[in-house]
């Protein structure tokens, strides 16, 4: 009963957590998920907990589902930018064929009439 109390209590807090997780770098939670997977071992030769690969399984999934959630978070901060850049290449495409345009009717309008007698 203590373990599944206190596998509750674990899961609990590192879905709390994980609300947190949304604003820090990948680096940041790689370096939070190595320390919060080697604190659930317990020390060697030690009779007690040996089920902590459960807790370290839990802990890897829970892991998993934040650094996707934050690739896919950077992932669409990089499909808005892209978005802004086509827009702006068609901008400055639409421009380019205005300015071809009025030089084609500047040299249109430059050119010398047939030569006078």
């Amino acid at each position: 009963m203590k373990k599944m109390v206190y596998g509750l209590v674990f899961f609990s807090a590192m879905l709390t957590a994980s609300g947190m997780a949304l604003a820090d770098p990948m680096d940041s939670l790689i370096d939070e998920y190595e320390q919060a997977f080697k604190a659930v071992k317990p020390p060697p030769q030690s009779s007690v907990r040996s089920d902590y690969k459960f807790d370290q399984m839990a802990m890897s999934g829970l892991y998993t589902t934040r650094t996707l959630r934050l690739i896919y978070q950077q992932n669409q901060s990089l499909m808005e930018r892209q978005d802004e850049m086509l827009n702006r290449y068609d901008q400055i495409i639409e421009q380019n064929k205005e300015v071809i345009r009025l030089l084609t009717r500047i040299a249109e309008a430059g050119k010398p009439g047939p030569p006078k007698p």
